[in-house]
């Protein structure tokens, strides 16, 4: 109810305002009806896949649509997820003190929210943009990211979430290749932080401690990757992750190449939906598939 309102609203707005459409709107809607249609042809649970691609569609036209006129209004959006990260890091760094709380879970640091994988993706974003901040300002240096983009690595690092860690690395790696590739401005602003004393005294201190320290460095490095089984190697830790469940995936777009087994759902025995005994409507479906390639085309098909 509370997402229906919230995008009906932003429809309505955007109803008002004159040039508020979207380019990527047209295809999100092309791609809803092909899903519909595979989900009453295909999908091994066509009433689970309708509502989840209706769900999907709503919520995505919203975003798409609210940003855009946002934009067109030049409101600024940085302050409010600022604040929202910056209030579930502290909130979620006050349950360190408490790990029945922090760490409920029993492996990674969770802090306040569900599991460790939710809290270390919730932090990439943040992680990435105060990182990115900090080594290329666009003004006036901001001190206060001296203290939060180490604790920011740190809470993100103790979740265990090992995605949430590739995501960040990958991007801001590919930032720095496209900036020396194609942008001249980027490449200047890189150019401009890579030659600033305090940068250069950083980088050189981090070095000469990882050298010093390369025995318990590496012995971190290789918990993070294994988390903690230390008689798993890396091989079987990737099996166990997401490797079982790619192979599983895979095998079902081999049986199922063109329409897939339909949208949000799975043939794991786990998978079961609870249904209102009232109307016989789903109200929980929830997967896990941990591989957005294989799953799309599981779900959808080649089609798809």
């Amino acid at each position: 109810i509370l997402l229906a309102l919230a995008g009906a609203r932003i429809f309505y707005d955007n109803l008002l305002i004159r040039n508020g459409g979207h380019s990527v709107v047209p295809w999100l809607l092309i791609y809803f009806i092909v899903v519909v249609m595979e989900a009453v042809l295909t999908s091994h649970s066509s009433v689970v896949s309708i509502l989840k691609i209706v769900a999907f569609t709503y919520v995505a036209a919203a975003v798409l649509l609210g940003f855009k006129v946002t934009t067109m209004q030049s409101i600024d959006w940085e302050p409010w997820f600022l604040g929202l990260w910056l209030s579930v890091a502290l909130l979620s760094t006050i349950t360190l003190l408490f790990p029945d709380v922090g760490f409920h879970q029993g492996a990674g640091f969770q802090g306040i929210l569900s599991q460790p994988q939710a809290l270390g993706v919730f932090f990439a974003p943040m992680v990435a943009w105060l990182t990115a901040n900090f080594l290329f300002p666009a003004s006036r240096r901001l001190y206060w990211l001296y203290v939060m983009v180490p604790l920011a690595w740190a809470l993100m690092i103790s979740t265990r979430a090992r995605t949430a860690a590739i995501a960040v690395i990958v991007g801001l790696v590919t930032i720095v290749l496209v900036a020396v590739c194609c942008r001249t401005e980027w490449r200047k602003a890189i150019g401009e932080a890579v030659l600033r004393p305090l940068n250069i005294v950083a980088v050189i201190t981090v070095f000469c401690a990882a050298l010093v320290q390369s025995t318990q460095l590496m012995g971190m490095v290789n918990e993070f990757v294994i988390k903690g089984h230390e008689e798993t190697s890396l091989e079987q830790s990737f099996a166990n992750s997401r490797g079982q469940g790619i192979e599983a995936e895979w095998n079902h777009f081999l049986a199922y190449p063109f329409l897939g087994i339909g949208f949000g759902v799975s043939l794991d025995e786990s998978f079961k939906p609870v249904l209102d005994p009232l109307s016989g409507l789903p109200v929980s479906a929830s997967v896990e598939k941990g591989f957005l390639p294989t799953a799309v085309l599981e779900e959808t098909g080649v089609v798809g």
